[in-house]
């Protein structure tokens, strides 16, 4: 019982910190059409603009350090596929990678997780969701599935084959 509550409380951190993290990209990714916003430190430059984080290797120490926004202008382009550009003769190279790719690398298993744990009310079909309301068949009217048999006691609770029989 402890592992099973150890797991739904990982699973529900897991769950709100993707989907945390997922706001921030798409905001980042919607944002750095217009901003700049970046790090500059050492012989990195690591900024988000035009939908990519971009890092820029120098080869010697660049002059400023921290962070830095500005704005775009608004006609840049947006970089919408992984770009690397070896070092030219200043010794600088560029390596961008499009934002959209760590957010769907986000989004998709916090999407699943969230599905994962959707509650499927009384009545409703457990493998596909379906409202079983009137169903007698034995077997959800949508995908197939065999449903336990449910009947009502004389004051409308449902009840299933086995409670019949105690």
């Amino acid at each position: 019982m402890t592992t099973m509550r150890t797991i739904s409380r990982k699973r529900r951190i897991l769950k709100w910190a993707g989907s945390v993290a997922y706001v921030l990209l798409a905001t980042t990714l919607i944002l750095s059409r217009w901003w700049t916003a970046g790090w500059l430190g050492g012989t990195y430059i690591v900024v988000t603009k035009g939908g990519a984080v971009v890092v820029t290797v120098l080869d010697q120490t660049g002059r400023e350090l921290g962070w830095k926004v500005r704005r775009n202008v608004p006609t840049s382009r947006m970089d919408w596929w992984f770009r690397r550009t070896p070092a030219n003769l200043s010794g600088m190279s560029v390596f961008a990678t499009p934002l959209w790719a760590p957010l769907v690398g986000i989004g998709l298993p916090t999407f699943l997780a969230w599905r994962r744990d959707r509650r499927i009310p009384p009545g409703h079909c457990a493998s596909c969701g379906y409202d079983l309301t009137g169903n007698v068949s034995g077997r959800c009217s949508e995908c197939g599935t065999p449903v336990p048999q449910q009947t009502t006691c004389d004051d409308g609770i449902p009840r299933s084959p086995e409670d019949e029989n105690k």
